[in-house]
């Protein structure tokens, strides 16, 4: 199992109690979305969570005698915050009357649909289960769009990766086409039945980071950083031409290629005009020294030469008799600039869209917060031989 070390060590605490009664809330859950962090109050109604990360992180509270709340914070340089919660009661539901024919085809029907547009149809989104399915409804537009809201949070065994998922589904969309949502899970482990198991969930969680946004992401900042320690004269044609060209070894190192698109190979019939990546002109720091800011015009194309697409991808294209390509991806900024951490962790769902095999990754390929790899493995592995 590969988690960083190398965090921050914030810490939150504080008292979750009955809105209007005042009296402590015993066992609520305490979850950190997106990573493995939790805790649950006591008799006093106190809780704590220690070492977390620096960045920011919607922090839940949950009970099933209330109103699960939630509440986003910003961390950094060690720092405790104190946060405290006032539950309201539920209200007390009658069971609903399941009613059997047509209805539940069609349920089944769009149930189908949802799985496969939040959790993917990859070799990961095949080992996962929904163990709570009953608690999703769907509602259809007039437009033709199928829409999905929970009750509860959806309860996710992904067998592939180890990983209970506890989904925060916020909102979801679809017309079978395109796909709009948003939500945060907290991940609980899996516990492994044996060695075997654990060495399967060890080897596909890196194949799983490997060539992921977040991987690269993070190697671009670290790529960004090295040529901040190594600057060439900002007039000095010759050199910045071999920092743009030739210089981003971290990228390469570690199997990527990365060109500014002017559009999407698939928009038009004139093949878009690719120009290599200066990484310094597309990243920076921002100015508390804490995070980075992504920002570039049209579109950014991402080669990961270091695996084959899934034929899963190539079925999904249509392209039944290609054979399999390294995984390209595109992505296009929806802000003037995205916050970005040094890990490869952006904070806003909707600020980066991703297209090609990035948009084929979903929900099944999400791992926690605090997986990490050690540089030596990452520009080691090699799934193409």
């Amino acid at each position: 199992m590969s988690y960083s070390s190398h965090f921050s060590q914030n810490v939150i605490e504080g008292k979750i109690t009955e809105e209007g009664k005042g009296k402590p809330v015993v066992n609520a859950n305490v979850y950190i979305l997106k990573t493995l962090l939790g805790s649950s109050s006591g008799t006093d109604g106190k809780y704590e969570i220690k070492n977390i990360p620096d960045g920011y992180f919607t922090v839940v509270v949950s009970h099933v005698n209330y109103k699960t709340v939630k509440k986003v914070i910003s961390l950094d340089k060690n720092k405790t915050v104190s946060l405290n919660f006032k539950l309201k009661p539920k209200l007390l539901q009658l069971p609903e009357i399941v009613v059997e024919g047509t209805e539940d085809e069609e349920w089944e029907d769009n149930f189908k649909l949802f799985k496969q547009q939040l959790l993917g149809i990859d070799l990961n989104a095949r080992q996962c289960e929904i163990l709570n399915p009953y608690s999703v409804e769907f509602t259809k537009t007039a437009g033709g769009w199928l829409k999905a809201k929970c009750k509860e949070p959806i309860i996710i065994n992904n067998y592939a990766l180890g990983y209970k998922l506890t989904y925060f589904l916020e909102y979801f969309e679809t017309n079978g086409r395109t796909t709009k949502f948003s939500g945060q899970p907290y991940f609980e482990e899996i516990k492994p039945h044996n060695g075997e198991d654990e060495n399967i969930y060890k080897n596909n969680r890196l194949k799983t980071y490997c060539g992921s946004l977040t991987h690269f992401l993070r190697t671009l900042i670290e790529q960004y950083d090295y040529l901040k320690g190594n600057s060439v004269a900002p007039g000095d044609v010759k050199s910045n031409r071999l920092r743009i060209n030739g210089d981003n070894k971290k990228l390469t190192a570690e199997g990527f290629d990365a060109f500014t698109a002017n559009g999407l190979p698939w928009e038009s019939r004139y093949k878009p005009l690719f120009y290599p990546v200066d990484v310094s002109k597309i990243i920076s720091k921002c100015e508390n020294n804490t995070f980075y800011c992504l920002t570039f015009k049209n579109y950014l194309q991402v080669t990961y030469k270091r695996e084959w697409e899934e034929y899963g991808y190539l079925e999904m294209r249509g392209l039944y008799n290609q054979a399999p390509g390294y995984q390209t991806s595109w992505i296009k900024l929806h802000k003037p600039e995205v916050l970005v951490d040094k890990n490869g962790h952006f904070f806003n769902e909707f600020a980066i869209e991703t297209f090609g095999y990035w948009s084929y990754e979903k929900l099944a390929d999400m791992l926690p917060y605090e997986y990490s790899v050690d540089d030596s493995t990452l520009v080691n592995v090699n799934w193409t031989y």
